[in-house]
């Protein structure tokens, strides 16, 4: 299971059980991979523990004719938090001049039909940019989602193969997310078209830090 699908469960988990609109997931932990295979049944569990003004939320799983307990996938902190959206202009810039203005592409995506979203990545200085956009498969199934996976992927994708591109190897997914710090989501992943903008922060050795944001072609 991608990982935007683990953090697709934990966003309608709160939306329908604690009524949450906007939230914010922090210190997401991502331990193992759930992994199946056709014709497997997998049994998969999300609790929600309050305490103080947030909830921690697990992921587990077993498959179903396995005699094992349950194993912790994935792990975090949520809350509720207040719509408070800001327009940012240095990105405005960036999409009104997308064409002309950022030089560089440095991938074409060669996935499923589905998760086809992004055709290029292009970065200017410690900032890389891409254009999500739903495939024919992924506007068919659409209203399937509240968070539509295939353009989350393509953020996270983004920031993947930037870090690959930053330590110099731009053809090989080598980085995988075991941590994110810190995730707002404050609207429905619905339309058909976004932005998203991979912002370097620190790169060391053992880790690369970005921030991510994916916006729509309004600015939000």
């Amino acid at each position: 299971m991608p990982t935007d699908a683990f953090i697709e469960m934990v966003y309608v988990g709160a939306k329908k059980l604690l009524g949450f609109s906007c939230v914010e997931l922090e210190k997401i932990y991502i331990s193992n991979p759930l992994i199946g295979f056709e014709g497997q049944t997998i049994i998969v569990n999300l609790s929600f523990i309050k305490k103080n003004n947030s909830y921690r939320f697990v992921i587990s799983s077993k498959y179903a004719d396995s005699t094992d307990g349950f194993m912790q996938n994935v792990r975090g902190i949520i809350r509720e938090i207040p719509l408070t959206l800001s327009k940012n202009s240095e990105y405005k810039s960036y999409i009104t001049d997308y064409n002309d203005l950022i030089k560089g592409s440095i991938y074409n995506a060669e996935l499923g039909p589905f998760y086809q979203t992004i055709k290029e990545i292009k970065v200017k200085k410690n900032v890389a940019i891409s254009h999500p956009e739903l495939s024919s498969e992924g506007k068919k199934l659409k209203t399937d989602f509240l968070m539509n996976p295939s353009i989350a992927d393509g953020a996270m994708l983004t920031s993947l193969i930037f870090a690959g591109f930053l330590a110099g190897d731009h053809k090989k997914n080598v980085f995988l997310p075991v941590q994110i710090e810190s995730l707002k989501l404050y609207k429905k992943i619905e339309k058909d078209n976004y932005f998203c903008f991979v912002r370097l922060k620190e790169i060391k050795p053992e880790w690369t830090v970005f921030d991510v944001e994916l916006i729509d072609e309004q600015y939000d």
